[in-house]
């Protein structure tokens, strides 16, 4: 299921979407920091917030404890990890959330740490076991509401996809809005657009292996491909993780260094010893100089141009 009551007591009982609550979670990690706190909105049975405390889960979702299953009669029964996702909605009222979002905003995520020679971010834990947490803050459904709409989370737009995938229904029609600019390494906001400033859809910011923009177009994008992965020996930079779209054109290439402290880097090294195909997503653009294809990053921070999910 992709959305369930929140139930930490009395006083704050309302309904809250799955990827809404993750998001906010990985901002502040004294929200929503009990993954047990949610009730099925039909049949109040207890639900588990699957994923919530991983930094780049594939899917986030509720279900039911094994030894707890929906009534037989419960109106959003269909299966225990069901997931639903923009097309889907509920009466909003109450507390209740109508499940999708006018428009959903991604704005720049602030960095405080500073760059260091690579170009990383600082390494951070984004969050701690819920068991380990000796503050928890507590949202009411207005709070909720008004950061709900609110992502600066590159992941998140893998969320929503893999989310509508497994539902079988569609993502590319979400309305978004963007302003991720193009940030070089001095924190410089470069001339020509990043992800910015644009009301589309989601369909026209996420490309996928089969339909790249042209080396024209000097817009950022977010890709969400599948690529071969090789370690190569540079002349210049020593050795570089090499992606390859598959199309022996367009490569992005990264110090293993660069990509130090991000999530799920083993499914790098895996993908590469065993030349498998990995699922990433990046953000960024394409250009081309002194004859090959180069990829520039929407940003020096690492968690702003590249997640790689789960399996």
């Amino acid at each position: 299921m992709d959305y369930a009551t929140y139930n930490e007591n009395s006083a704050t009982l309302y309904n809250v979407s799955a990827i809404d609550v993750w998001e906010i979670h990985q901002q502040d990690e004294t929200l929503f920091a009990d993954n047990q706190t949610y009730e099925c909105p039909s049949c109040k049975i207890p639900l588990l917030l699957v994923g919530l405390n991983i930094s780049s889960p594939k899917r986030v979702y509720f279900r039911t404890f094994s030894q707890k299953p929906h009534d037989s009669d419960c109106e959003e029964f269909s299966s225990v990890d069901d997931s639903s996702t923009y097309s889907g909605s509920s009466i909003e009222e109450d507390g209740l959330i109508d499940t999708s979002i006018d428009t959903l905003f991604f704005k720049q995520k602030s960095h405080t740490t500073k760059i260091d020679s690579t170009g990383n971010d600082a390494v951070t834990p984004l969050h701690q076991s819920v068991l380990n947490k000796k503050t928890k803050n507590t949202l009411t459904v207005d709070e909720y509401h008004s950061r709900r709409s609110i992502s600066v989370s590159l992941h998140r737009v893998c969320l929503i996809i893999n989310n509508a995938t497994k539902a079988g229904k569609p993502w590319g029609n979400m309305p978004v809005e963007f302003e991720w600019p193009h940030i070089d390494k001095n924190r410089n906001v470069l001339k020509y657009s990043g992800v910015q400033n644009q009301r589309t859809t989601l369909a026209n910011i996420v490309k996928n292996n089969k339909n790249i923009p042209p080396l024209s177009d000097n817009h950022d994008y977010i890709y969400y491909v599948d690529v071969h992965v090789s370690l190569i020996n540079d002349n210049q930079y020593g050795k570089l993780y090499l992606f390859d779209f598959g199309d022996n054109y367009h490569f992005a290439k990264f110090s293993p260094n660069r990509l130090k402290g991000i999530a799920n880097i083993d499914r790098i090294r895996s993908a590469e010893r065993d030349t498998t195909k990995l699922k990433i997503m990046l953000c960024g653009h394409f250009f081309k100089v002194a004859g090959n294809v180069v990829f520039s990053p929407r940003t020096p921070f690492v968690s702003d141009f590249i997640t790689i999910p789960d399996e």
